[in-house]
Formats: C-alpha cells, structure tokens, sequence
C-alpha cells in the first residue's frame, strides 16, 4: 500500500510479470475526519500507468487552482464511497445526468467544462457560491479567443492562495517580470519597490513555489519572467484578504497623491447620484473597462510598474438616521 502521496511525487517500480498480476496499488486522500478511499486513477492529482514490467505512478501535473471542479468531484466520489464502497463515477455519472466516458474525461483533464455541465455539478453536488464563482473562470480560461491567445486569459486564484501574496508588492513583483533587464535579486527588487531585502526574498520565493514566476536562464540574477497568464481574485466574494489588498492600495495611492508629480500620476472622481438598481450594470462596465486597460498595457513597451485602481461606493447612508452610515 502506497500512503499519501502529494501532486509533485513521482516514483517506480520495477516488476516482473508475477509481481504485477499480485500488487494492488491503493491510493487515499487524507481529510480531518481521517483516510478515504479515492479512485485509484485520480486520488490527490495522481495518473497511475502500467507496462513493460513497472508501474508508474506520476503527477498529471494539472494545478488544483486550475481545475476546481476535479478537486470536488474527486472528493465527493471519495466521500460518498466511504458510505457505500459500491459507489462508483458509473454512479456519479448517472446521478448528475452525464455519461460515465464524459465523467472520466473531466476528472482526468482530457476535456474541459462547459457552461452546461457545471450547471449540473453545482446542481447535483450542492456546491458553494465562491466555488461555482472559481468555475466559471476556469470555462472562461478554456474557451479559446479569437481576439488574443488563450495564455492571455486571465486565471482566476482561489482565496487560500491569494492570501500567500495578498500584500501589494506580489503583484508588483509579477509586473517587474516583464520589465527589460530586471535581476532575480532581493536586493534589485526592495530598491526598485522601496521594501526591505527580507520582504523582497520571501515574495520572490513565494512567487517561484506557488509557479507564478521563474528564472531566466541558468543564472538566477539574469532575470526573471511571469509563469502563466494574469492572474485575478473571485468577484463579488467577501474575502479579508481582498480587503488588505485594497487597503495597501488605497494607502499607497495617498502616498503617490503627494509623492509624485502631476505629470507621473492621474487621480480623478465623479461624485453623483445613481439608481442602485444600475450597479450590476455598473460594475460590469468598470469591469470592461479594466479589461481594455489591462490589453492596452499589455502591448505596450515595459519601463516602470504602475499601480491602476477604481473604486465605486457610497458616501451617503440613506436607511443610518445618523449620517454616518452603518459598518458591519
């Protein structure tokens, strides 16, 4: 028996004919409530493969943040063959109104979502809004673009991993990649962001384990490069470390108001009176136009990091009595 075994692991074993016909591999999860029994061919990211006297248990290397929909059918398939071990994805399957073939690919990554097969996951396994929110940016990743290339789409982070690099200068650091001639140094990088050596090494580590970036060349002070498309958080979500986010952007906002020059920075605002109703609408235009700045920018020569922020909120509290609103 094989215990845990994480997505990066990779072993061997070499048998001969006898051997094989006698080995049963069993893979498990681990959860607080204790070991489940998982499909042997999806347990914790694994693809196990036989032939010519060994057996190969490899990653298939696909991130769990990419595939949110895997990591919740495999657990809901390990959960429900803790209740009935003759439980099978044939029963699954059948259950969320799909073929079993359809099911085997999505789990293993051969075929992407679509719209209507998600509909039937959330439908069926009663999943959490923040989640059905993590899927629909996966269908919206896989859907290839006429207009730009699938690398360009952005990837939508879950908010465990967003709070590895929630303060400020993680984004800023991703935005340094695509400066020319920057350095995979601590050092380079604080003088360049104004934090200190240490702030900076961590978030370089960070950034390199969580994928994000890597070195260029053999040489780590050479430079470095993005990993992968942008990246951006869920919508809508409540999220605390959104909120720090946030926070460490409007207050270096209030820094850059007095810092820089008119001629380095643009500050501006409309104060009016809108009809709540609107703010979906609202929002989404916001959100439009975010994504024509970010593809403007994205063409353009890289020299130094920006930072581009809108807000839009209330600064009257109608239903308070007091004037001065109501905070939760």
């Amino acid at each position: 028996m094989i215990g845990v075994l994480d997505a990066s692991t990779s072993i061997e074993l070499f048998l001969n004919r006898s051997q094989r016909n006698k080995l049963k591999l069993s893979l498990f999860t681990v959860t607080p409530e204790g070991a489940h029994p998982a499909n042997t061919l999806f347990a914790n990211n694994l693809m196990v493969t036989f032939g010519f006297g060994k057996m190969r248990a490899m990653s298939n290397q696909l991130s769990t943040q990419n595939r949110e929909y895997q990591e919740i059918l495999r657990n809901h398939l390990a959960a429900a063959r803790v209740r009935n071990p003759n439980y099978s994805l044939r029963s699954l399957a059948k259950r969320m109104g799909i073929s079993p073939a359809l099911l085997s690919q999505l789990m293993t990554g051969t075929r992407n979502l679509t719209k209507d097969t998600a509909k039937k996951i959330s439908t069926t396994l009663a999943i959490s809004p923040t989640q059905s929110a993590r899927i629909e940016g996966e269908i919206a990743r896989n859907k290839p673009r006429s207009d730009e290339g699938l690398s360009s789409a952005p990837k939508l982070i879950d908010d465990d991993t967003f709070r590895l690099i929630a303060d400020w200068y993680h984004y800023a650091i991703l935005s340094l990649a695509e400066v020319p001639k920057n350095s995979f140094s601590k050092t380079w990088v604080a003088r360049r962001l104004g934090i200190t050596p240490d702030e900076a090494d961590a978030a370089l580590t960070r950034l390199c384990r969580l994928g994000l970036i890597t070195t260029s060349g053999k040489k780590p002070t050479l430079g470095f490069k993005r990993s992968g498309p942008p990246i951006e958080t869920t919508k809508d979500v409540p999220s605390a470390a959104i909120q720090k986010h946030h926070q460490q952007n409007l207050e270096k906002a209030q820094i850059a108001l007095y810092k820089n020059t008119v001629d380095e920075r643009y500050f501006g605002s409309i104060t009016a009176a809108i009809d709540t109703a609107n703010l979906p609408e609202l929002k989404k235009l916001l959100r439009s136009f975010r994504s024509s700045f970010r593809k403007k920018v994205a063409t353009s020569k890289k020299t130094q990091v920006y930072q581009f922020c809108i807000q839009l909120f209330p600064i009257d509290y109608p239903d308070s009595g007091s004037g001065k609103g109501s905070f939760h």
